[in-house]
């Protein structure tokens, strides 16, 4: 077991060492339990500022192509190869994207697994901003309810078989390592600015984005 751990760490810091993120200028990772408003704070950052969406589960199926996870005797597919590789891995292949779309910026969503997180944070620096998005469960449960024709215990079975699954990955330990923790509980105006505010875009600039 000891030779393994040495094996994988040294593995680890030579991943880390050969990666190429210069591609990347800015990314904003969105977390948070389920229905908490994390696609929507997306959909607002590609929409109104050109900062793309890419869904983190995408490039893990490209991810999964591209080494044959299937072939790994690992209940847990390509991610049990270990947090560490699976995060460089995923790392190079997020700066590919970069690379073959020609962008520099972008927000990733979403973030549930807590190791994958630690590790990312570690790997990608301070090219790396996670934002965690808290919202009560009952707004949660309330705002959920649309997609069940207002049906609050559907939703609330729903949003509860979620977050459980979330939960398990660690979804929630994220906030105490994130860079923001927003309160998406009042108005969606209001989480809006104070994402702003904390990434540095300017204001009612509708084609430029300066991030400082």
């Amino acid at each position: 077991e000891n030779i393994f751990m040495k094996t994988q760490q040294v593995v680890n810091e030579s991943l880390a060492d050969s990666l190429d993120l210069n591609a990347i200028r800015f990314v904003v990772g969105l977390g948070g339990l389920s229905e908490c408003g994390k696609s929507s704070i997306g959909l607002y950052l590609d929409d109104k500022r050109g900062i793309n969406r890419i869904k983190i589960k995408h490039l893990m199926e490209k991810l999964e192509l591209r080494y044959g996870a299937d072939q790994f005797p690992f209940e847990e597919g390509i991610y049990g190869i270990g947090k560490e590789v699976m995060t460089a891995l995923f790392s190079e292949r997020l700066s590919e994207y970069f690379s073959e779309r020609g962008i520099s910026t972008a927000a990733i969503e979403s973030l549930h697994n807590f190791e994958f997180t630690r590790n990312l944070k570690l790997f990608m620096g301070e090219k790396l901003r996670v934002v965690y998005v808290d919202t009560p469960r009952e707004i949660r449960i309330l705002r959920n309810s649309k997609n069940f024709n207002g049906d609050l215990r559907e939703s609330e079975r729903e949003v509860n078989r979620k977050d459980k699954i979330k939960l398990s990955r660690g979804a929630a330990k994220i906030k105490g390592i994130a860079d923001l923790v927003i309160d998406n509980s009042k108005s969606f105006e209001k989480t809006i600015d104070k994402l702003e505010d904390f990434l540095g875009i300017w204001k009612y600039q509708k084609h430029t984005i300066i991030l400082s």
